[in-house]
């Protein structure tokens, strides 16, 4: 089981972005995975940002392919233990983020792709980048 996190989506699809090459280096690892897992969130970051950047359609390929291809989790029952949360972390998570941890706990996940070094700072999680 392994997490993503926007950031990951919004690289893979811009090539401009500095991530983009190593978005797809990071495909492979992504196929060997069983469950792959977003939060709804994360549909929200990633489609507003590859919105703006790449355009609508580009958007509607992106949200089309992780509909497709990804376990969507809804967060809205976290909200009061991620801002906690976001709290400890001074806001140097953003909401979205904690709540990616707080689901994470929920499930005993432990993997995260992201180029969101902020992950780091929390415990039990390694972050593959």
């Amino acid at each position: 089981m392994i997490f993503i996190d926007s950031c990951y989506f919004i690289a893979l699809s811009i090539k401009k972005d500095q991530w983009h090459n190593n978005a797809i280096s990071l495909l492979d690892v992504i196929k060997e995975e069983d469950n792959c897992m977003v939060t709804d969130g994360v549909i929200l970051e990633t489609i507003a940002k590859v919105g703006y950047l790449g355009g609508g359609k580009k958007a509607n390929i992106v949200y089309n392919n992780i509909k497709d291809n990804y376990t969507i989790l809804t967060t809205n029952n976290l909200y009061d233990k991620a801002m906690v949360n976001h709290l400890k972390y001074d806001g140097s998570l953003s909401l979205v983020d904690v709540l990616i941890v707080e689901k994470m706990k929920e499930l005993k996940a432990e993997k995260i792709i992201s180029f969101d070094k902020d992950f780091d700072k929390v415990d039990g999680i390694a972050r593959i980048k």
